[in-house]
């Protein structure tokens, strides 16, 4: 198996063993399957990033929403340390209750909350933000 994987998932390739204690510390083998569903789905995320240029419509919006997102997840993680678990294991209730009790708390503003909102509705994740 000359390929790796770190725990940030990403991908590494040897073509020979002896070089295996150059990888990060963190890396382990995987099989050529594994491998092939990262790089296809690396592939896939490639090609819609690649489809919203910046000189394309929509890109000034697509970029305002992923700064909301981003900005709004780096405060709620600092004030609610469940947040990131709650969002990896897909608990959306209490991503939900942490984005609603953030905003009411005015920890979140105004537009970081509807930018929430719209990502919520773009990638059909089911929490309800009134």
């Amino acid at each position: 198996m000359p390929y790796y994987k770190n725990a940030a998932g990403k991908l590494y390739f040897l073509d020979d063993a002896k070089f295996v204690g150059a990888l990060p510390t963190d890396c382990v083998p995987i099989t050529d399957v594994a491998a092939a569903e990262i790089l296809s789905a690396q592939s896939a995320a490639g090609a819609a990033a690649a489809a919203l240029l910046p000189n394309q419509n929509g890109f000034a919006d697509a970029l305002k929403v992923a700064m909301g997102g981003i900005v709004g997840s780096n405060a709620l993680a600092k004030a609610y340390p469940l947040f990131y678990p709650a969002l990896q294991e897909g608990i959306w209730s209490d991503v939900q209750s942490l984005i609603i009790d953030a905003h009411t708390s005015g920890l979140l503003s105004d537009s970081v909350y509807v930018e929430f909102a719209a990502l919520a509705r773009q990638y059909n994740i089911p929490v309800v933000l009134p």
